[in-house]
């Protein structure tokens, strides 16, 4: 079934039911449809031309990180940016993803995902960004775990990159602490609910997989900060259970019962580590202009605008505990985070200045110094 023939028995899905939701409403989903069907060819080519790079694993990490800064330039200013269905359908091109279930959970998912959110930071580009960089991930993965049983298959790979378009779905940019109480996963459980019921009528039923991708949406609140309990600390602490020795004969983790699969499956632990690591690659693992530019959207977002090193810093140390913990988020992240932090601190250090407006600042105006050089690990 030729793409366009998917996507139009995803517009008869919408015409038929009623998911009542402002959010899913037939006429606006219907229109993205058609919207995505003809930049479809458009953005396929585009993606053919300049984002093919990121399945070459060989290439240097520098000419990695260099190639995508420059995409997500052109993704922010070239006014034509891909849709998350293009990139879906491109992923699924090289990923070998042709079951028509786990295709058509990913195409609604990626529609779904182009539902216009207007947050400053949390917004469709950012869906765009994250979903980039776990295709990025998920190739550099399956090159070092190929041909053993850790290789991600299609079904983990279609979950992964359905969870992704929609892991912000409905963003209210409030956070989930409301009139000074933090109400667990309000965002991610309130995505969930509005997702579940349209996978559902596109046949995706498993109540395993659905709930493998309620747990990595659970998994990207990073609330209340600092604390070793929240959700993804718990996740990290699963995935080093598993794979970096901290599992022991005499205790088990007793993590939350809703997140109890990251004890019990190893690849599920990768899975939601692998979620969060894309959730934040962007602002912490690419380089210092474009984190300054991605801090500056949210404190647009949800203060007054001005960013300054301090609020990388407290980022990098409150969010990211200052590393990535999977092997392939050290190997595409880790020395550009420590890098940044570093320049971060000097900035702190010099005065804790402002950073630029967002329309003056280096990431928009181009022109940045040179990325870090080689593929190092630093945690």
């Amino acid at each position: 079934m030729s793409a366009n023939a998917e996507l139009d028995a995803l517009r008869n899905l919408f015409q038929e039911k009623d998911f009542s939701s402002p959010w899913l409403e037939r006429t606006r989903l219907c229109q993205i449809i058609t919207n995505v069907e003809q930049d479809l060819e458009r953005d396929h080519a585009f993606l053919h031309q300049h984002a093919a790079f990121i399945f070459e694993v060989s290439e240097k990490l520098e000419n990695q990180t260099r190639n995508t800064i420059e995409l997500f330039r052109q993704f922010t200013l070239g006014g034509a940016c891909p849709s998350l269905t293009a990139l879906c359908l491109f992923a699924m091109e090289r990923f070998g993803v042709r079951d028509d279930v786990l295709r058509r959970l990913v195409l609604v998912a990626s529609v779904m995902g182009e539902v216009e959110n207007d947050m400053k930071y949390h917004s469709n580009m950012h869906y765009r960004k994250v979903l980039f960089q776990l295709i990025r991930m998920v190739a550099v993965y399956n090159d070092i775990y190929e041909g053993t049983s850790r290789v991600l298959d299609q079904r983990r790979i279609a979950i992964l990159l359905a969870t992704a378009c929609i892991h912000d779905f409905a963003h209210d940019g409030k956070g989930n602490t409301i009139k000074g109480v933090y109400i667990p996963h309000r965002l991610e459980q309130n995505s969930y609910d509005l997702v579940e019921p349209v996978f559902k009528a596109a046949g995706f039923t498993n109540k395993d997989d659905l709930n493998m991708i309620r747990v990595m949406l659970l998994c990207t609140d990073v609330t209340p900060f600092k604390d070793p309990g929240n959700a993804v600390n718990q996740a990290k602490t699963a995935y080093r259970y598993h794979f970096l020795g901290g599992r022991t004969h005499w205790e088990a983790l007793n993590l939350d019962k809703e997140l109890g699969i990251l004890e019990t499956s190893p690849t599920a632990s990768v899975m939601a580590l692998m979620m969060h690591e894309a959730d934040i690659a962007t602002s912490a693992g690419l380089h210092y202009d474009i984190t300054k530019y991605e801090t500056g959207l949210l404190m647009e977002e949800i203060s007054d605008g001005i960013a300054r090193p301090e609020n990388v810093i407290n980022f990098l140390n409150d969010i990211c505990n200052r590393q990535m913990l999977s092997e392939v988020g050290q190997q595409l992240f880790a020395a550009n985070l420590a890098r940044i932090y570093a320049l971060a601190e000097d900035d702190f250090r010099a005065g804790n200045h402002p950073y630029p407006p967002l329309e003056k600042s280096s990431f928009v105006l181009g022109g940045m110094p040179p990325v870090v050089q080689g593929s190092k690990t630093i945690n």
